[in-house]
């Protein structure tokens, strides 16, 4: 799955694992270390495994070869040496990670966008996009944007639940 944050992407995660479909996860950790082993608790406790980041990737694709699930933030913005693709972000160029469209052409994988919508008093939609279509016959920049261009016309319609927009302007 890939997903970006917006609204409550927290819920998002737990509400895939009680709907059956746990999955590994990289998990970034605090600046404050106390706080990593309760929130690993409180996010474990659906079902998912999370991961640190060191050596992440390869553990991801690891699970997807083993038929396994996984999730991951795809509006991550990456520096250009890192790995990362250019899209086109609300007519900018940005630069982000292309690891989740990676890991479907290296598995096999379905790649399904999803996202958490805030309802009234409360409550969150989980929404899932259609499939990512013929990502093996696409580049990584092709896959990723695609990605993007399912997620855009949400935080064009309501963008305050956008919780990561102003890391993409460095």
């Amino acid at each position: 799955m890939a997903c970006y944050l917006y609204s409550n992407f927290e819920w998002l995660s737990h509400a895939c694992a009680y709907l059956g479909m746990p999955g590994t996860i990289i998990s970034q950790e605090f600046k404050n270390p106390a706080l990593d082993p309760i929130f690993r608790k409180l996010r474990e406790q659906s079902g998912h495994e999370f991961i640190p980041r060191e050596r992440g990737i390869v553990r991801l694709y690891k699970a997807l070869r083993r038929k396994g699930r996984t999730a991951l933030l795809a509006d991550l913005t990456v520096p250009p040496r890192q790995n990362a693709v250019a899209i086109d972000c609300f007519g900018l160029k940005t630069s982000v990670t292309s690891a989740h469209a990676w890991l479907s052409q290296q598995t096999g994988a379905a790649l399904i966008p999803a996202h958490c919508e805030p309802l009234s008093r409360g409550r969150y939609r989980v929404v899932f996009h259609p499939k990512i279509k013929n990502v093996t016959e696409m580049t990584l920049q092709q896959v990723t944007q695609a990605c993007w261009n399912s997620f855009e016309p949400y935080v064009r319609k309501e963008p305050a639940p956008w919780l990561w927009m102003y890391k993409h302007w460095r």
